[in-house]
């Protein structure tokens, strides 16, 4: 049986990748739109690593290199200094 947790997590990242992909090659000018998508990303991936089990190493593992690339993202996005990253 699937839960609903599972589903959530499937659409999450399904529409978040497609939007992140739509919003990176048709409009850049969408900053905000992109770090939303990129955020329903990261709750996709966050339900997804809940649902194989949290308490597994690689899976904590996977959303700790999520959550580095949401910040590597994040600053690229946003125009930071080249020396912050």
């Amino acid at each position: 049986m699937v839960t609903l947790n599972a589903r959530v997590g499937a659409v999450a990242l399904v529409l978040g990748s497609c939007g992140t992909a739509a919003l990176s090659f048709l409009a850049p000018d969408l900053t905000p739109l992109r770090l939303l998508s990129f955020a329903v990303v990261l709750l996709g991936s966050w339900a997804f690593a809940d649902e194989m089990g949290i308490r597994k190493p690689l899976n904590r593992a996977g959303l700790v290199a999520i959550a580095f690339a949401g910040l590597a993202k994040t600053l690229v996005l946003l125009g930071a200094d080249p020396a912050v990253h």
